[in-house]
């Protein structure tokens, strides 16, 4: 058993307390986030504010910024040149951001050595194949 999950047992044990026989694993869940939703809500409990953090990290994920869709001409059959030119040309006429437009251009070139590392391989099976290797 991992450390995480004694620790997790621990604390539901402890929840389980004043809860019947026979709780489930989600009831002593519950009565574990009451005990502290309760401390969290006692403005005499000089953690309360820790606490509350804790509720809400635990309600809500943590807000990332992402960034709205931009409109652009985009080749998708052309090459990757193509592909990383048009990127160029959107980011210097203000419709892309330049590190999102970097980024792109970042996924352009892993997948042209993906591609060739692909290539590579079929290249040299085949060549093993025909010395019969």
């Amino acid at each position: 058993m991992s450390n995480k999950n004694r620790v997790l047992e621990g604390i539901l044990a402890s929840s389980r307390s004043g809860l019947p026989s026979g709780a489930t694993r989600d009831q002593a869940e519950i009565a574990y986030f009451k005990h502290i939703a309760d401390r969290a809500f006692d403005s005499e409990d000089k953690d309360s504010g820790t606490l509350l953090k804790f509720l809400g990290d635990k309600a809500y994920s943590s807000m990332k910024p992402t960034l709205g869709c931009v409109e652009f001409e985009f080749p998708s059959t052309g090459t990757p040149t193509d592909k990383a030119l048009a990127i160029v040309n959107a980011m210097a006429t203000a419709k892309l951001p330049p590190d999102i437009g970097q980024l792109m251009i970042g996924i352009i070139k892993d997948s042209v050595v993906i591609e060739e590392g692909t290539d590579l391989k079929e290249r040299i099976e085949s060549i093993e194949k025909s010395l019969n290797v």
